[in-house]
């Protein structure tokens, strides 16, 4: 999917499958279905912290583009409560 320092411009979900998460070369854990990743890359705008790799066959995942991202994230912070948005 992408290695540890790439530049981050989505996050993803996973709709099939499982990934392996890689930080300098040790599998920290594993992500299944519905689960996501690489919104740190877009939340602190700073290069990717792992590497993730499909970890079965015929994996499926939701893309989200970093705009679309900060959206969701700009309308869930304007709904939280004690919002002054």
């Amino acid at each position: 999917m992408f290695r540890q320092g790439d530049i981050g411009t989505s996050w993803y979900v996973i709709y099939r499958g499982q990934v392996e998460v890689v930080v300098n070369n040790v599998t920290v854990c594993s992500l299944g279905e519905g689960e996501g990743f690489g919104e740190l890359a877009l939340l602190n705008d700073k290069p990717r912290s792992a590497t993730i790799m499909t970890s079965v066959p015929d994996c499926q995942f939701i893309k989200v583009d970093k705009k679309d991202y900060n959206g969701i994230v700009k309308v869930r912070r304007r709904s939280l409560p004690g919002s002054s948005s």
